[in-house]
């Protein structure tokens, strides 16, 4: 019965960090949603260390269980640390762009002071 519940539990994170994951992804994610799936993968994590305490109890079709979860479990947190990569690079290119169109204000702004115009008659 113990066994089950560890099963059900990791079951549980790979379906949270899907979840997660989507939401990231996602471009109407709301923060309150990320938050609570980010809490509840950090919640469910604890199963690691259980089920790497029990894994000698074990059966070989239930070690074969817990490796394929994690192998995918792993792949999941690859692709979620991709995404957010990505999402960084995102708004830091969003920051740049903000930052230049101010400093190009704050120039265009100098030059009405200055007079807008220069004189090149000679």
């Amino acid at each position: 019965m113990q066994s089950f519940q560890r099963f059900h539990e990791l079951e549980e994170l790979e379906r949270t960090m899907s979840q997660l994951l989507s939401r990231i992804q996602s471009d109407d994610a709301k923060p309150q949603e990320f938050d609570r799936l980010r809490d509840r993968c950090a919640a469910l994590q604890s199963v690691f260390q259980t089920v790497a305490a029990e894994r000698q109890n074990l059966s070989e079709a239930e070690r074969e269980h817990v490796v394929a979860s994690l192998e995918n479990l792993v792949k999941l947190n690859a692709i979620a640390r991709e995404a957010v990569e990505a999402e960084k690079q995102r708004v830091s290119g969003l920051l740049d762009r903000v930052r230049n169109a101010g400093r190009r204000r704050n120039l265009y702004a100098g030059l009405d002071e200055a007079g807008g115009s220069c004189d090149m008659a000679g």
